[in-house]
């Protein structure tokens, strides 16, 4: 049985991204994550230097990459400014309405 992970927003994540690259994320409010332009060979040692890079997107990410041992959380920089107070709304058409989209649409105010 694999130990339990706990996370907490501020945590910054190691993402695989091929055999020989991984990207960075950090983990916001409600499981959502940023995911941040870091693609690199190398394993950063400053982690404040993954705050300086641009945010590709933000979405909401299921923990299973994290309890399999997947990705692997590296540190944990306390969240600043809006990251703060970001909470991920969700938008799915209601099926009752007649309309059936198929998939789910993510939007931020």
């Amino acid at each position: 049985m694999k130990s339990l992970t706990i996370t907490k927003s501020g945590d910054l994540i190691k993402i695989p991204y091929s055999d020989s690259a991984h990207t960075s994320a950090r983990i916001l409010i409600d499981g959502s994550y940023a995911i941040y332009d870091c693609k690199t060979s190398t394993d950063i040692s400053n982690l404040e230097s993954i705050l300086q890079k641009p945010i590709l997107f933000i979405a909401w990410v299921d923990v299973f990459g994290l309890k399999e041992g997947w990705w692997t959380i590296v540190g944990s920089i306390p969240l600043e400014g809006d990251l703060k107070n970001f909470y991920p709304r969700f938008f799915n058409a209601s099926p009752n309405n007649g309309i059936d989209v198929g998939f789910y649409e993510v939007y931020k105010d």
